[in-house]
């Protein structure tokens, strides 16, 4: 008895360290490499097994070869000027006018983030938003939180939105069709309170006119318009084939890493890209970190934490009308702005799979994808896309403290989750 309770607790702590470490990044410590020190702690602990780690890893592998095989097609479409060449577009399109600016700014994330996922938005995107804004010499603030926000707000409508998605999509067996169908209104929803709640917020931070920066961000004469033609229309067949596989229920990570088959070698033949860039841009620590997660997170359920989540999400789902959905958009949303939304998640689709009839497991976790990735803004570290943005802007001397963030969460995120989660109800219902 004594020995069972001292390897709960242990688990339990190594859990908790792994998700410091991995916000805090103590002297860069990759969140991978923080995860599979903890994969090792449970296993010598003895509360998970190898057996364990390799169904983590079959489990979450198709997940794991799209999302590698998009960043493969995300750094040459980077390269080629696209997302630059967009940029532009937003800027001509809003004729100096600040507001204008910022609508299609956020407009432009959330296309980037639907169709080729929010890590996009945070690595390739926000860079893009924070050079043009010095060069506008407009106020920052409300440009960088909501290159943030848009990132996990507009993460609802496809199931590549997201890494919470694709593993709810992947592990409950969601079918695409009815992801697409029942996410878009409350994405909708969300992203319109979000524009709305920034626009009062932000009244005195964006201009009605702003002043034209002196230089484009991109010109004709610095790449070759052919090479982006070429990449652009590559990218749109690879989000068109991905559409269509979703359609027809089949795997998502063929079209990904075809996609990447039919870029990647015109580009490196020709020089355009250098082959260590391509492979550096890889986010090689995120297998680690998925599948390190999904053992720490066995071992801390059989350790009694997953009995917790478990009485939870069946209370939850037990519940009339929209409370049930409400409670677990809620619960998730605080626990992602706690510990982090993936690990949230993970627990959370665990959960729905224990306790929760196949009937009604989709809803819930739509509910609960609602709260990690709507409800994971009010903190710097809810989610990594948040971390990557805020990160990416200090690095352009742009600072937003996080008590600024947390200020503006607690302000428009319940409203963003309160609203996304009843029309969400109403549309299931």
């Amino acid at each position: 008895m004594v020995r069972a309770f001292v390897s709960a607790a242990l688990t339990i702590l190594v859990l908790i360290g792994t998700i410091v470490l991995v916000v805090t990044r103590p002297r860069g410590l990759s969140e991978g490499i923080a995860a599979t020190a903890g994969t090792i702690a449970v296993l010598l602990v003895g509360t998970a097994t190898l057996g364990d780690v390799w169904q983590g890893i079959v489990g979450t592998a198709p997940v794991l070869i799209f999302l590698i095989a998009m960043m493969f097609v995300a750094t040459i479409a980077e390269d080629a000027g696209c997302f630059e060449w967009a940029a532009e577009r937003a800027v001509a399109w809003s004729r100096n006018d600040g507001r204008l600016l910022f609508v299609n700014l956020y407009a432009l994330g959330a296309l980037v983030t639907i169709f080729l996922s929010l890590d996009v938005t945070a690595i390739v995107l926000a860079p893009i938003v924070c050079a043009l804004i010095r060069r506008t010499r407009l106020s920052p603030l409300p440009y960088v939180v909501s290159c943030a926000y848009v990132a996990n707000t507009a993460s609802l409508f496809l199931p590549v939105s997201n890494l919470t998605n694709m593993l709810a999509y992947s592990l409950l067996a969601m079918p695409f069709n009815a992801f697409v169908r029942v996410m878009t209104l409350p994405n909708l929803a969300a992203m319109c309170v979000n524009l709305l709640v920034f626009f009062v917020l932000f009244r005195r931070n964006i201009p009605i006119r702003f002043e034209p920066y002196p230089l484009p961000v991109l010109s004709s004469s610095e790449f070759d318009q052919r090479r982006l033609r070429r990449t652009a229309a590559g990218l749109v067949a690879v989000v068109i084939a991905l559409l269509v596989f979703g359609a027809l229920g089949w795997p998502l990570y063929i079209p990904a890493v075809a996609g990447a088959l039919l870029l990647a070698p015109p580009s490196l033949l020709l020089r355009e890209i250098d082959a260590n860039r391509l492979v550096r841009s890889v986010a090689w620590a995120l297998p680690l970190f998925v599948v390190g997660m999904y053992t720490i997170l066995v071992g801390a359920d059989r350790a009694g934490l997953g009995v917790f989540w478990r009485s939870f999400v069946a209370g939850a789902a037990a519940d009339p009308g929209g409370w049930g959905y409400l409670k677990i958009a809620v619960g998730t949303a605080i626990s992602s702005n706690l510990v982090n939304n993936l690990p949230t998640a993970l627990v959370m689709i665990t959960s729905l799979g224990a306790v929760v009839p196949p009937a009604t497991r989709s809803a819930l976790a739509f509910a609960s994808l609602v709260g990690t990735n709507v409800g994971s803004n009010v903190t710097v570290f809810g989610s990594l896309a948040t971390m990557l943005v805020l990160g990416t802007a200090r690095r352009y001397g742009i600072q937003v403290s996080a008590f600024q963030y947390v200020g503006i969460g607690l302000v428009t995120v319940p409203l963003m989750v309160l609203t996304a989660t009843l029309v969400l109800w109403g549309g299931v219902h």
